[in-house]
């Protein structure tokens, strides 16, 4: 009680003695001499990141760099020194992340394979060009096998499935999953689900709109103002989660085909409690990778959220799911009774009976027979899936939405109006037939990707990138998404604006000098 009791003073405390020590560092020359460039920034509204602790959106006008040169990749291993661990520590707490600090070390003149030393926080070597990105993700994959992860992720089974799984078993498991993502058929599914679900979705906020506009809502602090304000980010994971509840678990409404009506045809009755435990669990894991300061580290048990998810939120999932496992295995049972029941008849017609391959649930119960595979790799899916996906569509309606970017929602709209939503369009003419759409899509997964931060572990001893920089087992080489897509050097002076043109422009690369500049889903 007493360590709850005096857990913002201690806190409070360490922030000012920090802020002191930070002064005293800086003006001791543990800092380079050579002043950051400066910029303005001030915090959008969206905050989210679930593997990483935060992914924040800042609107920043047009960057600058310094003169000063670049130190060069191909520097002699001797040369390669990384800051200190002051001068680390106290730049990614001012810039707010590890991501954000890349591109501060790349001002100050950083550059290819950087080690950082963290001190009691671990070793790391900073990949900070596309070059060395490339060397460990293609080139050198083999050295480091492993993805970085911690303590956290296991408690919260995220170390399992197919994200952080490794070897032999992550090899099969993703070639199970493959055929119920990249069929045609699976993909009409999706679309079909995700149309539905924003027809709901844009419903409601015409609705809400309609109300505002009929209710004088000027004094902000009005009841009426409040009640018509939307919660975008939330609004955006409910509707994807939906959508992944549908087309996985093939438990939604959205585009189910079972009476042409939209009722469903899986008869699992909690489906409701279900998306409601999901969505509490996604919360709860944002917000304890967000807790500052990270109490669930210090001792565990001082966290709400941590106490939360691992008491009550992780049970009540894992044997909800497991219950959406069994009821699936009794109706794949039935179905091949059924089946074998009525082949001669079949036989006879000349026709086959076939699941539909883009139910990932069908897929999975009929291969794989330990349900906590089954359940391991659900939880990716519907993680991944959801709240990646409400992430990036949260940035894109916000930017959008701006007075300074409404030129390219109207074209955006012009587009969807011509194409019917791109209902009229082969999903392999989606891109030419709707570039704006596509460069949008690509400006925001450059600027706001979904994961900014990425971490692999050596498990072998050798070389890497052009430098030949030395790496034994154990070592950790960390790329962000997020650096890599506003660097300057690689996108030119306006790397931090939202200009979707240059995708137009250049619908490959993007105007960047390098490929791998640009990658939002990692390098496969």
């Amino acid at each position: 009680l007493f360590w709850i009791l005096s857990m913002p003073i201690v806190a409070e405390t360490m922030r000012c003695l920090f802020l002191c020590s930070a002064v005293a560092v800086a003006t001791s020359g543990f800092v380079p001499t050579s002043p950051p460039t400066t910029t303005t920034k001030r915090r959008g509204a969206i905050n989210n990141s679930l593997y990483f602790a935060r992914l924040p959106i800042r609107f920043e006008p047009e960057s600058t760099t310094t003169n000063r040169p670049l130190r060069s990749s191909l520097a002699s291993v001797e040369e390669k020194s990384g800051p200190s661990f002051w001068e680390a520590l106290i730049g990614i707490a001012i810039n707010g992340s590890p991501w954000e600090y890349m591109l501060e070390m790349k001002r100050k003149g950083y550059d290819g394979i950087v080690p950082v030393d963290l001190g009691p926080g671990g070793k790391f070597n900073f990949l900070l060009s596309p070059d060395s990105v490339r060397a460990a993700t293609v080139e050198e994959a083999k050295m480091l096998p492993r993805r970085f992860s911690v303590e956290l992720f296991e408690t919260l089974e995220l170390d399992k499935g197919i994200v952080y799984e490794q070897g032999d078993r992550h090899k099969l498991h993703k070639k199970i999953c493959i055929p119920s993502f990249e069929q045609a058929r699976s993909m009409e599914f999706f679309v079909g689900a995700t149309k539905a679900e924003l027809d709901v979705l844009s419903t409601a906020f015409r609705s809400k709109a309609g109300n505002a506009n009929n209710n004088e809502i000027k004094i902000r602090s009005s009841n009426n103002y409040n009640n018509n304000r939307i919660d975008l980010y939330a609004e955006m994971r409910r509707s994807a989660l939906n959508v992944v509840l549908d087309v996985s678990f093939g438990l939604g409404t959205a585009s189910d085909e079972g009476d042409g009506a939209g009722t469903k045809s899986n008869t699992f009755e909690k489906v409701d409690e279900l998306s409601d435990t999901i969505a509490e669990y996604l919360e709860r894991i944002v917000a304890l990778a967000n807790e500052i300061p990270p109490l669930w580290q210090i001792s565990p048990r001082l966290s709400y959220n941590y106490v939360r998810v691992t008491d009550v939120v992780l049970p009540n999932l894992r044997q909800l799911v497991s219950e959406v496992i069994e009821a699936r295995r009794l109706e794949e049972d039935r179905r091949r009774s059924s089946s074998i029941d009525s082949s001669d008849d079949n036989a006879e017609a000349g026709t086959t009976i076939k699941r539909n391959r883009a139910d990932l649930l069908g897929v999975l119960v009929e291969q794989l027979e330990d349900n906590a595979d089954v359940r391991s790799i659900l939880f990716d899916v519907v993680i991944a899936g959801s709240d990646t996906t409400a992430s990036t569509t949260t940035a894109a309606l916000y930017l959008l939405h701006r007075d300074e970017h409404r030129s390219w929602l109207e074209q955006a709209r012009a587009e969807a109006d011509r194409t019917n939503a791109g209902q009229d369009v082969p999903l392999n003419e989606i891109r030419s037939s709707m570039p704006v759409c596509v460069a949008i899509a690509r400006e925001i997964l450059r600027l706001y990707p979904p994961v900014p931060f990425v971490g692999r572990t050596a498990t072998a001893s050798g070389t890497l990138g052009k430098d030949d920089y030395p790496v034994t087992p154990g070592d950790t080489f960390c790329f962000s998404p997020w650096h890599l897509g506003r660097d300057p050097s690689q996108w030119g002076d306006d790397a931090s604006a939202f200009n979707p043109q240059r995708w137009i422009d250049d619908s490959y690369n993007g105007g960047a000098a390098d490929s791998f500049s640009w990658l939002p889903f990692g390098a496969g």
